[in-house]
């Protein structure tokens, strides 16, 4: 039985700030531990910062979030924010829920200069990402904090039993710049599942620029599948599943994804105030689906 390969928590009642940079994390953690949070960095109460770091083959108890980070606000706490700033690559972990990156009653924010999040594993929902009553913000802000585009987050190669293959959040506010959900598989929302949340998706550059003109610098979903035999499933939400959300979509590529219903898009919503979809300026290719 292994432990994580980093604990760091700070005081409830004041700010504490920690950075890592320049590390390889590995092998952290164990799926013969009951419940363990976070296999390679176990955060809580505290703003930490990830930058020119790996982390690889981390896994997460089989209850457990975040195999290779798990940040954690406890109640009451004044801090609890994680943010990955440049060159940070998350691959290779597991967990319950959040294979690659968990975070609980708390805020990430991602700077996505050379940031991937790519071959994670999730038992439930979000096999890169997991946003559990939390913000996810990815866009301009930290280091280098001169510059004011984002430039190429990619969200690659993850799977989830269950929903959002790519990114799963609940409660909570989702805002993304600039964002590539590529080749994510889930039983509903290949790309990303949205549950009672605020989803915001668009570029980070002004006017109506060219959709894609680079291979990475661009807002797409390509090639996320909902459902493990698409699209002779019943998978929901190729590229996004919104259940009791509101969607904003700018300026967005959707191409070769695939679903049982909506390859592109599926909402839901049975909760007051429902759901609204504002959608504006996206181009559509190549999506394959059984049912309208």
């Amino acid at each position: 039985h292994r432990d994580p390969v980093l604990a760091i928590s700070g005081a409830t009642s004041a700010y504490h700030n920690v950075t890592l940079a320049h590390l390889n994390i590995s092998n952290g953690g164990s799926w013969e531990i009951e419940l363990l949070e976070g296999g390679g960095i176990q955060a809580r109460d505290l703003r930490l910062v990830v930058r020119d770091t790996t982390l690889l083959n981390n896994t997460a108890g089989q209850h457990g979030e975040g195999g290779g980070i798990h940040l954690q606000r406890s109640a009451g706490a004044v801090s609890g924010i994680l943010e990955l700033q440049r060159n940070v690559r998350i691959t290779g972990n597991a967990a319950r829920n959040g294979g690659g990156i968990a975070v609980e009653n708390a805020s990430l924010r991602i700077r996505p200069d050379g940031t991937e999040i790519f071959g994670n594993q999730a038992r439930i929902y979000g096999g890169g990402v997991a946003g559990l009553d939390s913000d996810i913000t990815v866009g301009s802000f930290g280091e280098p904090e001169t510059s004011s585009t984002a430039i190429g987050l990619v969200i690659r190669d993850n799977v989830a039993t269950q929903g959002g293959g790519g990114l799963f959040i609940v409660n909570g506010l989702l805002d993304l710049r600039e964002t590539a959900f590529i080749d994510n598989v889930a039983a509903h929302g290949g790309g990303l599942y949205a549950q009672g949340a605020q989803v915001q998706i668009g570029r980070d550059s002004m006017g109506m620029a060219v959709q894609c003109a680079g291979d990475r610098l661009c807002s797409r979903f390509e090639g996320n599948v909902a459902g493990f035999d698409c699209p002779r499933s019943n998978g929901y939400g190729g590229a996004i599943y919104l259940n009791d959300s509101r969607g904003f979509i700018r300026q967005t590529l959707f191409s070769f994804n695939c679903a049982g219903t909506g390859a592109v898009l599926t909402a839901f919503g049975s909760v007051a105030p429902q759901p609204a979809i504002d959608v504006e300026g996206i181009a559509t290719r190549h999506n394959v689906s059984q049912y309208p």
